[in-house]
């Protein structure tokens, strides 16, 4: 799966500028890395953060809610695809290979929320590794990047990606924080995946409220939405969707007042 951060070029600057402030704030530096499993695993978390910069888990703690805080008050917008390998494969028969459909999923959401005349410039984790066909990761998605924007996508007929710049830029994950909070994010759709995926094509009767993973509740009302609050096919794309469930989301409290008369 891919899981992505749209913004414009100055506000992602000052996110960034935001993030390093708050880790030097609790770290003492501003070059930490902040990794979805280092935070999980009691182990890594304890020798990645608190032993080596003599936190208390409190701290930590204070330092992941203002974390998400930053990511809730900037303003972006969250993207995601998924990819269920077993459905794919059961579906066709001949998949394509998971990642691939996952970025093409992933961009076709992303020129979709691209305003008109905008450009659109993709910063992506500096990857290693090779396919099980033995393809470099990099070089493939390189290539399916430039098929995208010289001719569309071959899963959304007539979808334009001319706005997009190419070629893709790699950055390693340690010098971008926006990059370390795709990461975040990303795994954060995973989880609910994992622990609530056949919930995700199950709407009810009567319809009853989707569960989700905890740390992906606090910013999922960041995440591509239509205008009813629909994040299934908006924000979050899976593949291959089975069943259209029209889950929504409460409107915030900024969005009650802006409906206000």
């Amino acid at each position: 799966m891919y899981g992505g951060i749209l913004l414009k070029q100055h506000d992602g600057d000052r996110l960034e500028d935001a993030l390093r402030e708050l880790k030097r704030l609790t770290f003492g530096s501003s070059d930490v890395e902040i990794k979805s499993n280092w935070i999980r695993q009691p182990k890594e978390r304890r020798t990645r953060y608190l032993e080596r910069f003599g936190l208390q888990e409190e701290e930590l703690k204070r330092f992941i809610d203002d974390y998400y805080q930053l990511l809730v008050q900037a303003p972006l917008t969250l993207i995601a695809a998924v990819v269920n390998k077993r459905q794919l494969q059961e579906k066709y028969a001949t998949p394509w290979y998971a990642p691939t459909v996952a970025y093409d999923v992933l961009l076709q959401r992303a020129v979709l929320a691209v305003p008109a005349g905008s450009t659109l410039a993709i910063t992506i984790d500096n990857i290693g590794g090779r396919t099980p066909n033995r393809n470099e990761y990099k070089r493939l998605l390189l290539a399916h990047h430039a098929e995208l924007r010289a001719r569309g996508s071959k899963l959304q007929k007539g979808l334009s990606f001319a706005c997009l710049e190419n070629p893709a830029r790699f950055v390693f994950s340690q010098d971008s924080n926006l990059v370390q909070a795709a990461d975040l994010i990303a795994y954060n759709v995973h989880r609910q995946f994992r622990d609530y995926g056949e919930e995700w094509e199950q709407a009810g009767d009567p319809p009853r409220p989707l569960p989700m993973y905890e740390p992906l509740a606090r910013v999922v009302h960041k995440f591509r939405k239509n205008s009813q609050g629909r994040i299934q096919g908006y924000g979050i794309a899976k593949v291959p969707l089975l069943v259209q469930v029209p889950w929504g989301l409460p409107r915030t409290a900024e969005e009650k007042n802006d409906a206000a008369p």
